[in-house]
């Protein structure tokens, strides 16, 4: 989740290299926090006070902090503080928030009067690198997170039939999904490289292995032991039971 999926008009110099190609940064930077935004998310830690260009950002922001009160909104990353404003201002601490609970904190800083839909809120998550977990697929927009950092799976489900379910490409951190076929379990998957990622969603039935690839290069195979629909077969919810194993490594599961 980022900040452009509420709609918010942002600047931030990573995603305009191309416009300020060739132009003088201190000039633009002075302009731009000082001038053109309605608040400055700043996020601190003790590298963002080293860098010159930071601190040419903070110095720009600070002068209209002087007489606009809460125009800085600081996003806390380690105990550094701002140079140049009072300790007591209140700061979000990052490490106690997921990105997206960051971005939903700033979207409503900016519409307060503006209800953030009740879907966008962090889906349920697993952070353990293997394991079985078991899941309401029509929450969440179906989305379930598996493990963390570099090893980060952001799966998506939807209703196929009693013993089958639909698996999407969409998270952010996801390259691919593969079926591996006349495989049986996790281990047999000597190669997850060879898999076709080519299309956005599979459909596996209950006993399929499938295998995501996300954005780092990493693998993630999944087999879906159970699928139950709510009114058929007499479920009585929708779920979905899953047994995974994230590979640390590489490819070859048999080894993992």
């Amino acid at each position: 989740m980022n900040l452009q999926e509420f709609n918010i008009n942002l600047f931030y110099d990573g995603f305009n290299e191309d416009n300020l190609w060739g132009y003088n940064l201190v000039d633009v930077f002075k302009d731009i926090y000082s001038k053109k935004c309605k608040y400055v998310v700043m996020f601190i830690s003790k590298e963002y006070n080293q860098k010159a260009f930071s601190n040419l950002e903070r110095q720009a922001a600070l002068s209209k902090a002087l007489y606009l009160d809460g125009y800085i909104l600081p996003v806390r990353l380690d105990d550094e503080n701002i140079k140049g404003q009072p300790e007591t201002v209140h700061y979000l601490d990052a490490r106690n928030l997921t990105p997206k609970e960051v971005a939903t904190k700033i979207a409503n800083k900016l519409r307060p009067f503006e209800l953030i839909k009740s879907n966008l809120v962090t889906p349920p998550t697993n952070e353990e690198m293997q394991g079985i977990v078991e899941f309401n697929y029509t929450n969440n927009d179906g989305h379930f997170l598996l493990g963390k950092d570099l090893w980060l799976f952001e799966t998506q489900w939807t209703a196929a039939g009693s013993n089958s379910i639909h698996v999407y490409n969409d998270g952010e951190s996801i390259t691919g999904v593969a079926i591996a076929e006349s495989v049986y379990s996790i281990n047999q998957i000597t190669d997850a490289t060879v898999l076709d990622y080519t299309s956005r969603t599979r459909s596996p039935n209950t006993g399929d292995v499938i295998v995501y690839k996300n954005k780092y290069g990493f693998f993630c195979a999944i087999k879906i032991l159970d699928v139950k629909y709510k009114g058929r077969e007499g479920a009585t919810t929708y779920s979905l039971k899953i047994e995974y194993k994230i590979n640390l490594n590489g490819f070859n599961f048999s080894d993992n």
